[in-house]
Parts: structure tokens; sequence; C-alpha cells
């Protein structure tokens, strides 16, 4: 995969944040790469609180996030704009699903084809095979997301 490393993990951090910020009662924290030959696609799931149907329609617009203003201190309501934009600018796609009381899943699939190696603007690129990948991920994570309180 041709990737820009601090997007991706940018990318990665907010969805695993989301989770363990947003989640109440969740348990769990599954993160998951699969490759195809066109893309390579991040699964990031848990068993928390789910989002309520009737905010599902904004959960990608910015500042919005369904929290009143005492909670901003959990975020600003950008993290799935920002998710979002990152797999837009790796020409791919970002997919939530959600069900309320059973959790949240969202799919990234980052394409494995940019033209030119290049993504638009011009940054800087990352290469590197799945084991790369997997091991720059853990390593951005802090010490304390291996702790049974977040993470399977």
């Amino acid at each position: 995969i041709v990737a820009d490393r601090q997007l991706v993990e940018l990318m990665v951090l907010n969805l695993i944040s989301n989770c363990i910020v947003h989640a109440k009662g969740c348990t769990r924290v599954r993160v998951s790469l699969m490759e195809t030959r066109e893309n390579l696609v991040l699964s990031v799931d848990d068993d928390g609180c789910g989002i309520p149907p009737e905010q599902l329609g904004t959960v990608f617009d910015r500042y919005c996030h369904g929290f009143d203003t005492g909670s901003l201190y959990a975020g600003a309501g950008l993290g799935l704009t920002v998710a979002r934009s990152v797999a837009q600018l790796h020409k791919g796609t970002l997919l939530l699903e959600s069900r309320q009381d059973r959790g949240t899943t969202v799919r990234v699939s980052l394409s494995r084809r940019l033209s030119g190696g290049r993504l638009s603007g011009g940054q800087s690129v990352w290469e590197s095979g799945m084991l790369g990948i997997l091991t720059a991920l853990a390593d951005s994570l802090p010490d304390d997301c291996y702790t049974e309180n977040y993470l399977d």
C-alpha cells in the first residue's frame, strides 16, 4: 500500500478513541485488516452502546456529535470527519454501521493503487506490506491501550 503514515495513524487513533470515549458499556474493541487485490480494508468495531438511529445522519458533520457542551472534553466532533477525509485522500471509503445497544463497526477501504504513487496534494508517502502496517499501528498506540480495560 502507498499511504501517508501520519494521516493513517491519525485516522486509526481517531477510530479507536471513538470506541474508548463514546461507546458507553464497551468491553471490547477489535481492529482487523483484510487485503484484497485493489484495497486494504481496516475494520474497527466495538460492543458498546451504539449510535442512536436519529444521530446516524449527522455523525460525519463537523462539530456535531450529539453531546451536550459540558462533554466537549471528550472531543469536538471531528474524529469521523477527519477519518473519512483521510480515506478519501487515499482514494478510499469509510463506512459506518451501528446498532443501538449492540455496538458500532467502522470499515475503511484504502486503495492499493494510487496514481503515480502520490496522494493528492503531493504529501509524502509510505510504502509497506501488511506486517509493516500492523507494526506501525501497534507502535502508535499508547501502552495503556494494551490493558484489558480497552482491547482484548
